[in-house]
């Protein structure tokens, strides 16, 4: 199985994201089965990851691993949001990749 990596860009306190943490780490504990980073980067902290992952907007969830990259902006206090956000991204990539298949 592969292992899943996730970052977190928040701006500002991480004890002020606790709930949508706390969602995160829940759909990936149910959804990905432990098989899971989580990295939470205060880019106010980090300023070159604003740069560096081209960030337009915080806060961000990015699966980085497996490929390919999904990105979620926005309010994640919601377990079925963020799951929707993943597949959403994932049912994107594969209907754009089957475009133009007869």
């Amino acid at each position: 199985m592969s292992r899943y990596c996730f970052c977190y860009f928040i701006a500002g306190d991480p004890a002020g994201y606790a709930r949508e943490i706390d969602v995160i780490r829940q759909v990936c504990n149910t959804d990905y089965h432990e098989q899971y980073e989580l990295h939470v980067i205060d880019v106010l902290r980090n300023p070159d990851a604003v740069r560096r992952e081209n960030l337009l907007a915080t806060p961000v969830l990015v699966q980085q691993a497996p490929g390919p990259q999904r990105r979620i902006v926005g309010n994640l206090r919601n377990e079925q949001q963020v799951r929707e956000g993943l597949l959403l991204a994932s049912y994107e990539l594969d209907e754009s990749l089957h475009q133009g298949v007869s």
